[in-house]
């Protein structure tokens, strides 16, 4: 059996969110990234990044994404 794969959540993506997504690039993780604001959110699509659409403040948008990393449904 293969080990779970292992995702990174990004919260954000203004300077420190990019920079943190370039460094993992070179590793194995997986990066999801959490970000509401629409500038941001277009820039990490358009560089083909899975994202979330949500305030990565707000406790219950990691608890949904921590759900979806290990494949429970809600």
């Amino acid at each position: 059996m293969a080990p779970p794969q292992q995702r990174v959540i990004i919260c954000g993506f203004g300077h420190l969110g990019q920079a943190l997504v370039q460094q993992l690039q070179l590793t194995d993780l997986d990066v999801l990234i959490v970000e509401d604001q629409p500038d941001y959110l277009r820039l990490a699509r358009e560089m083909s990044y899975p994202t979330h659409r949500g305030n990565p403040t707000e406790e219950i948008v990691l608890q949904d994404q921590i759900f979806v990393i290990d494949g429970k449904t809600k």
